[in-house]
């Protein structure tokens, strides 16, 4: 069980740990005009999953009790020393560096995510093979989550949902309470991204008309 909570739970740390901190990104900036960079993200977001994570282990530990006192671990893999993975090596700390030093380099973090790819496609290190091996069905799931979210704005349906609720009259601490609650139940029955893609447009709009009450 800790393998899932650990994944749902690292994966807000950075932008490009999970879609859903991509789309809170897109309104951020839409809504707020604010420009999360990849560094900026991970300063606020790091902590908060940290916190989470311990919480998280302290329950785990509290209502599933480990009786077995040690546990043994064979890791029979090394550490590979081929032209091709020394490329990936390197792909890869240049592509942590440039998403944390985004904010200096201007070069956006989906345009720095291309990067590797290239690089790894050019030097053959992934072939067409390779690429049929990808999860295309997950990857459509996760454009049909983004599509959602898209068409609730652009038909107006998010901004009538907002118009409906009387968000004045609650307290920040309400809307938070409730915003994770409906979260944590749409999340059961479909996909983060998809859930993400329905509620943060309305969340987004919501925030926008409560922070202009007086």
């Amino acid at each position: 069980m800790s393998i899932p909570i650990a994944a749902n739970i690292g994966g807000i740390g950075t932008p490009i740990g999970t879609p859903p901190n991509a789309i809170a990104i897109k309104y951020i900036a839409d809504t707020l005009g604010a420009d999360v960079s990849f560094f900026g993200w991970m300063m606020v977001m790091v902590p908060i999953m940290l916190i989470i994570l311990l919480f998280s282990w302290w329950l785990l530990k509290t209502l599933f009790k480990f009786e077995q006192r040690e546990i043994k671990i064979e890791l029979t893999g090394e550490f590979e020393k081929s032209p091709k993975a020394y490329i990936v090596y390197v792909a890869f700390a240049i592509t942590i560096l440039l998403w944390i030093s985004d904010k200096f380099t201007g070069v956006n973090a989906n345009v720095v995510a291309l990067i590797p790819f290239a690089i790894f496609s050019v030097t053959g290190v992934i072939t067409k093979d390779d690429l049929k091996l990808i999860d295309w069905d997950v990857l459509w799931l996760v454009a049909g989550g983004f599509a959602l979210g898209v068409g609730l704005n652009e038909t107006g349906l998010a901004k009538n949902l907002v118009e409906h609720i009387p968000f004045n009259s609650y307290s920040v601490l309400t809307m938070m309470i409730g915003a994770g609650l409906l979260c944590y139940a749409m999340s059961t029955f479909m996909s983060n991204t998809a859930t993400a893609a329905l509620l943060i447009p309305n969340f987004s709009s919501s925030w926008h008309e409560y922070a202009k009450r007086p």
